[in-house]
């Protein structure tokens, strides 16, 4: 039994144990009919690692113990002191646990304007975690921003939300009462602030003082203010990303390469922009454009040559949405729909492309790589589609992940790996499928190799 398995499989027990010992109603226990707390924590994916703690009472004191710890560096079951534990903090636990409260409310965090202003010295932004830059302006407007209480409670109610991935770490307390009753109550979690919710009878809870109390009767009093800090760092990224991002690298752009700004057609303007050390990269629009359509495009620095390409590039596309095909058609119709181009530069990596796709479509060699347009769709928030857009019009559909019985060309396939289903398809399904510029599929090649 190998090590992810295995702890999804002791997950599972120690739910149906604890949901078991549970009664139906929220817990009111006395700390003078308790006789243990037992903290446990276990690591997902290949960690493998475990904590265990007791709290038990002793001439009148609670006192923590370690029972076991196994870690990379560690095989340890030897009962280990760690600290006493003051009975209001005991106590504190227990009343918030027998309140039952499903609510989010940002006022628990203690959040405030002096610490979110603080966290902006540490925002990084793009694939190689460079500091952010901002100039006198900019970062007086996103202090602005930090004093709104509305949209910083946005931006905390989106951070505190639980990724659903396999790799998480499964923390629990159980208490143990003087008839040898349990309640247990459990939370997994992959990294969330807080690493919220907890489960109190299976039902949520966001109170942050249960993993603050959890750290402090654990001996990890420093987790608790990285915890804090951390929260102060994502809820200024999440506004970052959201409002500024875009507008501050453009004015940037504009500020720090005039004449390449001056030379881009002034039709065209991004909807995300980053800036790197080589220069800016991001998706743009342009006014020739239909509304749908996006493309993606890098502005190198002090280089005319990559604004000129983007200047090309806009008026390729132009040309390109006078040959109608059923695929533009559809999305017309569409307002929640965007279609991006170049996510693939082609010219770069076309041969690498073809090489795949010639494994199922040997007539691909008959085109210009250098002449084809990899785009992506995506039709709302439920569906996603890559296809190849061939230099006579046809389109070769790659790959899709989505709910797709509303799609109207994904209703006239008839192959298993299109199978029409009301469930989201949340694996990205690779597939050949190519089409005329009317919708009639002129070759099915069903599931292929992946060219994503």
């Amino acid at each position: 039994m190998n090590t992810h398995f295995r702890f999804l499989f002791t997950v599972v027990i120690i739910w149906l144990s604890a949901t078991a010992k549970n009664c139906l109603a929220q817990p009111e226990i006395k700390l003078n009919d308790i006789t243990k707390f037992s903290l446990n924590t276990e690591g997902g994916g290949l960690s493998g690692s475990v904590r265990k703690l007791e709290v038990v009472k002793q001439n009148n004191i609670w006192k923590c113990y370690q029972t076991k710890l196994v870690d990379w560096k560690h095989n340890d079951s030897t009962r280990t002191f760690i600290k006493n534990i003051p009975e209001d903090k005991l106590n504190l636990l227990l009343k918030i646990i027998a309140v039952e409260d499903t609510s989010l409310h940002i006022s628990s965090f203690n959040i405030n304007t002096a610490e979110l202003i603080k966290a902006i010295d540490s925002l990084k932004s793009g694939p190689k975690n460079e500091a952010i830059t901002m100039h006198p302006a900019q970062r007086a407007e996103f202090i602005k921003a930090l004093q709104n209480d509305s949209i910083v409670k946005t931006a905390f109610e989106k951070e505190i939300k639980p990724l659903f991935l396999d790799d998480r770490t499964y923390y629990s307390i159980t208490i143990t009462t003087n008839n040898n009753t349990e309640f247990t109550i459990h939370v997994l979690s992959f990294a969330e602030p807080y690493y919220l919710p907890w489960y109190i009878n299976n039902k949520k809870n966001y109170n942050p003082n249960i993993t603050i109390l959890y750290e402090f009767i654990s001996g990890n009093d420093e987790s608790i203010a990285w915890e804090r800090e951390r929260l102060n760092l994502r809820i200024c990224t999440q506004i970052y990303r959201n409002q500024f991002l875009t507008p501050f690298n453009w004015d940037d752009f504009k500020n720090e390469q005039p004449a390449l700004f001056r030379l881009l057609n002034k039709n065209i303007t991004p909807i995300y922009l980053r800036k790197s050390a080589e220069g800016f990269v991001g998706r743009f629009k342009s006014e020739k454009l239909p509304a749908y359509a996006k493309f993606h495009a890098f502005i190198k620095k002090d280089d005319e040559l990559s604004v000129n390409q983007i200047n090309r590039y806009q008026d390729t596309l132009i040309k390109l949405f006078k040959k109608p095909n059923f695929l533009f058609k559809y999305l017309e119709g569409k307002p929640n729909t965007n279609i991006t181009f170049g996510d693939i530069n082609m010219g770069v990596f076309g041969a690498d492309y073809f090489k795949v796709i010639r494994k199922f479509y040997v007539g691909i060699d008959q085109f210009d790589y250098k002449e084809t347009h990899m785009i992506q769709v995506f039709d709302g928030k439920k569906f996603f589609s890559r296809w190849l857009l061939l230099p006579d019009n046809t389109l070769l559909l790659l790959s899709y992940r989505g709910t797709c019985e509303d799609i109207d060309w994904v209703k006239r396939l008839a192959i298993d790996s299109l199978t029409l289903t009301k469930q989201l398809a949340t694996a990205t399904r690779e597939v050949g499928v190519l089409f005329n510029s009317t919708g009639k599929v002129l070759h099915n090649y069903g599931n292929v190799a992946s060219v994503n």
